[in-house]
């Protein structure tokens, strides 16, 4: 019996269930108190092994540069390396894990939400940040849009495909589309996207065309400057530029701007931080440098609109406002680089 008793005292909790209590705990001590379900608390111990498989590639990388018999070499050596002994674990990384899983984002499926590491200059350790995928864009719209969403469909559209697009007008009541795969062997050479966002009432509907050129417009605007993984994936972060830019054309309800939406505003303003300054690391003569993020400015609650929703834009206006891809380090990649939104990453 004591033995039994002596052997359940003895046992060590997991490290995905040590950073799920240090996030709670950090939370409660500066919200108060929040309820979360079980499910949200897996989607939290997920988000654990993400953020570890992160470190460990990081690390990965690290230690490959510091091999080499270079400035860039000698950097990587003194740089701190990429342990949770280096990561701040505190109340903004606890508000983050705990506001994505309250959306119910999952890591553990594509396109929901990514790691995103950089350095903190202001005490050497490592900031653990989080980028949206497109399916991560979708499921939070249709929590905070104004008109309800029924459907968000969005596809690349090559020079063998047929691809029909009815714009709202006189003759046609709301905007719609036909599109086939005509050969799904040799669909030709890509010539553009769309996104279509479905609501419940179908005059509010949106349909966002792309070119090629309004794509590539955007790919050359980025901190990349069309590098990285535009190089090695340009169809995927095409598709993903496709729907970023639909996503930013839903009205969102001023009524349903909460604070969790808030903490999601500041961490993709600081992904877009982390992008521009990592890319400056990797182009600035090879010397690394650290970047502390600056608390953005609250962004200004939309304004509530008529029950009808406007027009889109055209897709030449649409491209107007080039839209940063956040340089993140994620599962299974090194620090630096973004995984495609469509690249499934195991575990």
């Amino acid at each position: 019996m004591n033995e039994n008793t002596n052997a359940v005292a003895t046992i060590t909790p997991s490290a995905s269930q040590r950073f799920t209590d240090v996030v709670m705990r950090e939370f409660t001590s500066s919200t108060g108190n929040v309820n979360v379900t079980e499910h949200q608390k897996n989607l939290i111990q997920g988000y654990f092994i993400a953020c570890d498989n992160a470190l460990l590639a990081a690390e990965q990388k690290r230690q490959k540069k510091a091999e080499e018999k270079s400035k860039w070499g000698e950097a990587a050596k003194a740089q701190a390396p990429y342990t949770w002994e280096n990561v701040n674990i505190g109340a903004k990384l606890a508000q983050r894990v705990v506001v994505y899983a309250k959306l119910g984002l999952d890591m553990t499926l594509p396109n929901h939400l990514f790691p995103i590491l950089y350095m903190n200059g202001k005490n050497g350790k490592y900031d653990l940040n989080f980028q949206e995928g497109y399916r991560g864009k979708e499921i939070k719209i249709k929590k905070y849009s104004y008109y309800p969403i029924k459907n968000v469909a969005y596809e690349l559209v090559y020079s063998n495909d047929k691809f029909t697009p009815h714009k709202r007008g006189s003759k046609q009541r709301y905007d719609t589309y036909d599109f086939e795969i005509t050969n799904p062997f040799d669909r030709g050479n890509l010539v553009g996207g769309f996104a279509y966002i479905e609501f419940e009432d179908p005059q509010c509907n949106i349909l966002l065309i792309m070119s090629k050129a309004d794509i590539d417009k955007r790919k050359d605007a980025s901190p990349s400057g069309g590098k990285g993984f535009w190089e090695k994936w340009y169809d995927e972060m095409a598709l993903k530029t496709v729907v970023n830019a639909a996503c930013n054309k839903v009205t969102l309800d001023p009524e349903k701007i909460d604070p969790d939406f808030r903490i999601m505003q500041q961490s993709e303003s600081e992904a877009a931080e982390a992008e521009l300054a990592e890319d400056l690391r990797q182009n600035a003569n090879r010397e690394p440098i650290n970047v502390t993020p600056v608390e953005p400015k609250p962004a200004a609650i939309p304004e509530r609109t008529q029950p009808v929703q406007k027009q889109v834009e055209t897709p030449a206006q649409a491209q107007a406002e080039p839209e940063p891809v956040p340089v993140a380090v994620q599962q299974g990649e090194v620090f630096g680089e973004i995984i495609p939104d469509n690249v499934e990453l195991g575990f």
